[in-house]
């Protein structure tokens, strides 16, 4: 068994192809396939079953799969250390986000960071509030950021942004009082509702105001298309304000009376070990926040 080998495993059960783990680790398609017959060998076990729909893992893959990224994140810690004696900053930081912080701020922090660390290699992985937390639990990623809306038990997090939940609606709709959006205004409006997992503080904004609306709700899966739909007349969309930023659209934005916020913190799981990269890449985004948004308080 060999670090690379884990590597290729890795691969095959992340893009569930040997073809396109070949393109990961950089190898050809055959030689992915050598080596995790090797494994298989080194092993006793059959990781690997190919059909039609590529390769999926066993049962036996399946349950030694977060022990081998446990060996390769120990493994990316003590090459860090090593580098660190030598008074280099080297490795690799695995980023977890979700879409708006993605499209807003992940591109100026990793540039700016890459200017101070160019020897530090970013992995950005994107998905739901959901996805985020179980790429941070796994450790697929060894820092993410998330809404604290969510419960993150067995996590450190340190607060960024407060970010405003605004209405978005159609270009011609005025609320009652002409300037911003009311509990009572929401309610009386067809609400356009964000996938399960995207959703948690507009559920918690209306939570106990009115039970019929939770129920058998329509969902679309991307900001953008609350955006269209609410542009087409129908209905309201509820989104934090960063969704909107350097989004051209032509619908109305109110603001939501009590006003509302999703507060956006960078987390790193507390029962694990962080590297030197990882360290520099987390106060390198509490810095640029600070810098940009100014300093909240602390949790």
């Amino acid at each position: 068994m060999s670090i690379f080998a884990f590597r290729v495993f890795v691969a095959v059960i992340e893009n569930s192809s040997f073809v396109k783990a070949a393109d990961v680790v950089h190898i050809t398609a055959s030689a992915v396939s050598h080596s995790i017959a090797k494994l298989e060998d080194d092993l006793g076990l059959r990781l690997f079953t190919r059909n039609r729909l590529g390769a999926q893992p066993t049962a036996d893959a399946e349950s030694i799969y977060p022990h081998v990224l446990s060996v390769l994140n120990s493994y990316e810690r003590l090459t860090q250390e090593i580098s660190q004696l030598k008074g280099l900053t080297t490795g690799t930081v695995r980023i977890a986000v979700f879409h708006s912080v993605c499209m807003n701020w992940i591109p100026d922090i990793v540039k700016t960071f890459k200017e101070s660390h160019p020897l530090v290699e970013i992995n950005v992985s994107q998905g739901n509030y959901y996805d985020v937390l179980g790429w941070l639990s796994s450790g697929y990623s060894d820092l993410g950021f998330i809404s604290l809306t969510l419960n993150t038990k067995g996590l450190d997090c340190v607060s960024l942004f407060r970010d405003r939940l605004v209405c978005v609606t159609p270009k011609d709709y005025r609320p009652a009082n002409n300037y911003y959006m009311t509990i009572d205004d929401i309610l009386a409006n067809k609400i356009i509702w964000q996938q399960s997992g995207d959703d948690l503080e507009v559920l918690a904004m209306l939570s106990g105001k009115s039970r019929s609306i939770l129920h058998n709700r329509p969902t679309v899966q991307y900001d953008h298309a609350i955006i269209a739909l609410a542009e087409a007349g129908l209905g309201i969309g509820i989104l934090p304000e960063l969704v909107l930023k350097g989004i051209s659209h032509n619908a109305a934005v109110f603001p939501v009376d009590p006003p509302w916020y999703r507060t956006i913190a960078v987390a790193t799981p507390s029962d694990r070990p962080r590297s030197h990269a990882t360290v520099a890449m987390e106060a390198h985004i509490i810095d640029y926040c600070a810098k940009h948004f100014g300093e909240l308080p602390k949790d």
